[in-house]
């Protein structure tokens, strides 16, 4: 059995395999003169770390199985069910990226005090790498699986709404 890959799927689980490591990386660094640093991952915080790093494992895992014929894409719809977990794996991600944390129990203020800085680490950046190519491979293959849903559902032209050489559909009926 030839198995043909398409480039969505090789960018959600290129980008799944990449997350993957990042995870492990450094994603934030506190830094406090004369103590130390301390360095944590994305398994710090749940909703904004550890989630969306099961989720795009689960997209890359799942698009795999896909690939390989041991998940048939017509038990469910796949392309949209893959889209949803990217999307909101990337969403919570986003935050995280933004957002800055701080030491529990110190306030922002006491830590400028002290000259301690949180800077983000290079898991977060790539992982922001693997979250954009699991989106990208994500949204590209839903579209893909609408053009060919548009295309069989008996429209004309490609499914993105340019004409093609066929003839137009009839005009609607005048009332």
């Amino acid at each position: 059995m030839k198995t043909s890959i398409r480039t969505p799927d090789i960018l959600k689980m290129a980008g799944a395999a990449i997350f993957l490591i990042a995870g492990f990386l450094t994603w934030y660094s506190l830094e406090v003169p004369q103590i130390g640093s301390d360095d944590v991952n994305a398994f710090e915080w749940f909703p904004t770390g550890t989630l969306p790093w099961l989720l795009f494992i689960a997209v890359g895992i799942i698009t795999a199985l896909v690939v390989f014929g041991v998940l048939k894409s017509d038990m469910f719809p796949v392309d949209r069910v893959l889209l949803g977990l990217a999307v909101l794996a990337f969403v919570l991600f986003i935050l995280r990226l933004a957002l800055t944390p701080g030491v529990e129990g110190v306030s922002d203020e006491q830590l400028d005090e002290i000259g301690a800085e949180v800077t983000r680490g290079i898991g977060l950046w790539i992982g922001l790498v693997g979250a954009l190519l699991v989106l990208a491979g994500a949204v590209m293959a839903f579209l893909d699986s609408n053009k060919v849903a548009t295309t069989t559902a008996g429209s004309y032209g490609d499914g993105y709404g340019s004409s093609s050489s066929s003839t137009p559909p009839p005009p609607p009926p005048s009332y």
